[in-house]
């Protein structure tokens, strides 16, 4: 197939990392509240753990949603503020989770969910991903380390 890879970030140390990485990647520096592409400009486009240290996740999940054409599919990976682990470590030492991010939220898989819906995406499919950990897959959903959300734009 013919595939393209676009992606951004805002650190150029990130991206000069990704250009290593992927030579053929087109890269720009960007934030997720401001996507410098058309309106759906994309198949599918991919957020994976970074739409909760946007300044303004509701307007990222919008752009999300704009540049991503109406039969195509947008991708959301968010973390649970009620992780199997970070429960365990509120139990052993009375702290909750902290990934030592200036700016990080957790939220429970229908939070997420509602955050989504509410700006321009419909959840088709949510998905647990417990960081392979393949134990974790008998504790239910609800208790999943992050949720991916599989989503279509919202028609206008």
């Amino acid at each position: 197939s013919n595939c393209r890879c676009v992606g951004i970030d805002i650190s150029d140390v990130a991206l000069a990392e990704a250009r290593r990485a992927a030579p053929c990647a087109h890269l720009t520096l960007s934030q997720g509240e401001s996507l410098p592409f058309p309106n759906a400009a994309f198949h599918q486009s991919v957020c994976l753990g970074n739409l909760e240290h946007f300044l303004d996740p509701v307007v990222g999940a919008r752009e999300l949603g704009r540049v991503t054409r109406r039969d195509g599919w947008v991708w959301v990976m968010l973390p649970n503020s009620y992780y199997s682990g970070d429960l365990w470590r509120v139990i052993r030492a009375g702290y909750g989770p902290d990934h030592h991010q200036p700016i990080e939220r957790f939220g429970t898989i229908n939070e997420w969910r509602q955050l989504l819906e509410d700006n321009d995406l419909t959840v088709e499919r949510i998905l647990p991903y417990n960081r392979f950990k393949w134990w974790k897959r008998l504790l239910p959903k609800n208790l999943a380390y992050h949720f991916v959300y599989q989503c279509r734009p919202t028609p206008s």
